[in-house]
């Protein structure tokens, strides 16, 4: 028999600053193929031992949210941090040996600690803007070693501008993201024990979209990646695709530059 105690507490100081806390324990039986299915794509051997235990985890954070009126414009500040540790955990290691996934059961500490504040506010009657900034440390023991689960930035941050004129007939936004740096391991010869990684730089990612209501219809366009930013080399071992060398799995970034497209939605009644 497995117990996995919940608790939540909701608290309204007034109707505009609302407080929520929660706690408890999570149980769940992993599937590691499934949930690391793009280290498939590389020649790397997966090494899966026949005693993987279920995962079991604590978890306590909360959140809190204010609504406010500056200047008779509605906002809203929203603020949250999670925290959760692990008491196991199946542990995907890519560190360790270059040429394979090695899967056990937690030995150490593993964790996730996460905090994250928003910002909604109506600028003006036809324009909004919406900001956030996400903190994530995340870690888990490799061979002894205490490190950053890879792929995974410390760092991010997002802003959105949402425009619509009166009916809506004309909307835009225009959203940007921004990822902080990050851990991949370096797929190179290593010596026994040795953990090599390297820390990739951040990179920011422009979208945004217009559009023009009629009646019954509207047409739009707009891009992706407006920046045109590309992680380089993104495909290891592209001209040996069948040597231990190949991997497609060390992707962080954008592989597709600048995307432009446009397009008419039809409403039928």
């Amino acid at each position: 028999m497995v117990y996995t105690p919940r608790f939540n507490v909701k608290y309204d100081f007034n109707p505009n600053s609302i407080l929520r806390l929660a706690a408890g324990k999570g149980f769940r039986v992993a599937n590691p193929i499934a949930e690391n299915v793009a280290s498939l794509i590389s020649n790397r051997d997966f090494v899966l031992p026949n005693n993987l235990e279920p995962e079991k985890a604590w978890n306590l954070g909360g959140s809190f949210t204010q609504y406010f009126e500056v200047g008779n414009r509605k906002g809203a500040f929203i603020t949250d941090y999670y925290y959760t540790t692990f008491q196991n955990q199946v542990v995907p290691d890519m560190y360790t040996n270059p040429n394979q996934v090695q899967f056990s059961n937690l030995v150490g500490r593993s964790f996730s600690k996460s905090f994250q504040a928003e910002l909604q506010y109506e600028l003006t009657e036809m324009l909004d803007v919406k900001a956030a900034y996400k903190y994530f440390d995340v870690k888990t023991s490799y061979n002894g070693q205490l490190l950053q689960r890879p792929f995974i930035p410390n760092h991010r941050a997002f802003v959105n501008l949402g425009f619509a004129t009166p009916f809506d007939k004309w909307r835009a936004d225009l959203t940007a993201q921004w990822f902080g740096k990050r851990l991949v391991p370096l797929m190179e010869h290593q010596h026994e024990g040795e953990i090599r990684t390297r820390s990739v730089s951040p990179y920011a990612a422009f979208n945004g979209q217009i559009t023009r209501a009629f009646k019954r219809w509207e047409v739009y366009v707009g891009g992706e990646n407006l920046l045109g930013y590309t992680q380089k080399n993104p495909i290891l071992g592209a001209d040996q695709p069948f040597s231990q060398h190949f991997d497609v799995s060390m992707i962080y970034a954008p592989i597709i530059g600048r995307v432009i497209y446009a397009g008419l939605r039809i409403t039928i009644k």
